[in-house]
């Protein structure tokens, strides 16, 4: 129930995203063995990275108290994909919802 509740408070609040300071995004992990070493923007992939849709190129962002800038794309809309060097980092982590501080300059 609480995962349907995230998810409908999270599509009402895509089309916010750009306006919003705090949001509530699932997240995921990926590592260099799921999908190569070069961002989409050009860059190699590296810890405190993430690959985000719904966010421009270049956004900070804070999760768990953690610095991310979104330099990459993903296969999964409305998710947010940390970069983990670890392929068991990356699967413990799986997927989850989290409070996500989008930083604005």
């Amino acid at each position: 129930m609480r995962r349907k509740l995230l998810t409908i408070l999270f599509t009402l609040m895509m089309p916010l995203a750009t306006q919003a300071e705090w949001l509530i995004a699932e997240c995921s992990a990926y590592t260099p063995y799921d999908c190569g070493t070069i961002t989409s923007t050009g860059e190699n992939v590296h810890v405190g990275g993430v690959a985000c849709n719904f966010l421009p190129f270049g956004t900070v962002i804070v999760i768990d108290g953690k610095e991310y800038v979104v330099n990459d794309r993903c296969g999964i809309d409305g998710c947010i994909d940390i970069f983990m060097e670890s392929y068991e980092d990356a699967i413990q982590f799986g997927r989850q919802y989290k409070e996500v501080y989008v930083k604005r300059s």
